[in-house]
């Protein structure tokens, strides 16, 4: 797609075509620039997406504590201040 570039102050601006909220863009967008290319994704959330990327974990309350019962060892002794 092309699109025209016009001055707005001392900044460009561009439109965007009217289908931008199918492929996800909300009312703000994330821009990547890489060398000569500008990227715009639709902004996400952090984690956003991650239980579909793992959905054969267990909850939490299945979590064995590997460490709870260790003592002190030589960085804990020399090293943090309790």
């Amino acid at each position: 797609m092309k699109t025209e570039l016009w001055a707005i102050g001392n900044s460009r601006g561009s439109e965007s075509p009217t289908h931008h909220r199918a492929i996800g863009f909300g009312k703000s967008v994330e821009l990547r620039v890489e060398r000569t290319a500008w990227s715009f994704l639709p902004q996400r959330t952090p984690r956003q997406g991650l239980g579909r990327s793992f959905p054969g974990c267990r909850p939490s309350a299945d979590d064995e504590l590997l460490l709870e019962n260790a003592g002190p060892n030589g960085v804990d002794c020399k090293e943090w201040k309790w």
